[in-house]
């Protein structure tokens, strides 16, 4: 963000000039019509000298709103110019924005107020230029990782038209590992754009946020090794969608699963923070480096790391978390864990 000057603003200097020097005009018409009504009451009976002085307040009174009206008019005029330059400067950055041009910031001028305007735009731009730039790597991302699979099934109906590979379970067995990996790609991939979707039609309602978590708990466990434990001892509400609130929790463990050695563990845990709920999912080792726990949230991210072995997720589970999770106004964040994994902390309002 670009620093913003303090107040240099000629147009504000001209006008305070302006105004002292009005207000020195209209005591000095004060002062004057005071003057003039003393010496009428000395001069009471010299209807001449009235009537002069009479004359004399009214030359002094249409002087004072010639200068007035001159001052007014030259005041406006220098307001516009420099309004209407202003505007233009804005109205072309817009339209450049509109267009899709994001890199071309427009530099400060002397005007601090006009600079704060300038400021925001630029920063609108900066924002749509990343977004710009994280679909593009997205789509790179996604042709990328469809590749892989279409390749393999290419291969293996080749082999198998060639006859070089025999038709038999196995050779079927192949082509339907890679036919469901392709489909919890493209789910994942609807599942990810609904998440940035606000959604307008939410069933929401007040959920028992520690009966979500046990059910989660309850249906994963019996599919894994690891012990899964929970240090809620009582219920806690939140204002929801089940539905959304089971896909963030649902993803949330089904990750640890993925990456957490056995033996290992996973543990649950909720915390009040005035009105926010705070919602902790622990896991332990292997873990991720402390300066890539932000990336871990990107689509399609994944740690290149010897620790986790051949990982077969399609990197967009925790996306979609963020994505629900700012949808609440909330916000989702990790962290090293105590028990050497990942430290999953989510914050929501419960408002």
């Amino acid at each position: 963000m670009q620093l913003v000057n303090k107040p240099k603003n000629k147009i504000i200097h001209i006008a305070f000039f302006f105004t002292i020097l009005f207000s020195l005009s209209t005591i000095a018409l004060v002062i004057s019509l005071y003057i003039n009504n003393n010496a009428n009451k000395e001069l009471n009976n010299s209807t001449i000298k009235s009537l002069l002085d009479l004359e004399k307040t009214k030359t002094i009174l249409i002087c004072i709103l010639i200068y007035i009206l001159i001052s007014s008019s030259l005041f406006t005029y220098l307001i516009t110019k420099s309004l209407k330059k202003q505007t233009k400067i804005i109205s072309s950055r817009v339209d450049t924005i509109s267009k899709g041009s994001y890199s071309y910031p427009i530099k400060n001028t002397e005007d601090y107020y006009f600079n704060k305007l300038l400021n925001n735009v630029n920063n609108l731009s900066d924002k749509l230029n990343e977004k710009q730039r994280s679909r593009e790597r997205l789509f790179a991302d996604i042709s990328h990782e469809l590749r892989t699979p279409l390749s393999v099934l290419h291969a293996d109906i080749e082999l198998l038209k060639d006859g070089i590979r025999p038709f038999n379970k196995e050779s079927l067995e192949s082509l339907e590992r890679e036919t469901a990996r392709l489909r919890k790609f493209t789910e994942d991939i609807h599942k990810l754009s609904m998440s940035e979707i606000k959604k307008e039609n939410r069933n929401i309602t007040k959920l028992n946020i520690t009966k979500c978590i046990n059910s989660v708990i309850k249906t994963h466990e019996k599919h894994t090794k690891l012990e899964i434990n929970s240090l809620i001892e009582k219920n806690h509400y939140i204002n929801a969608d089940l539905e959304e609130i089971n896909q963030v929790l649902s993803n949330l463990i089904s990750n640890s699963l993925i990456y957490t050695s056995i033996p290992g563990k996973i543990e649950f845990n909720i915390f009040l923070n005035n009105k926010d709920l705070i919602i902790v999912i622990s896991d332990s080792a292997p873990s991720v480096d402390i300066k890539y726990c932000e990336l871990i949230f990107n689509p399609l991210y994944r740690q290149k790391d010897s620790n986790f072995g051949n990982i077969q997720g399609s990197g967009l589970g925790l996306s979609i978390c963020k994505n629900i999770i700012n949808q609440y106004k909330g916000e989702i964040i990790a962290t090293r864990s105590p028990y050497g994994g990942l430290k999953t902390i989510i914050t929501l309002p419960t408002y």
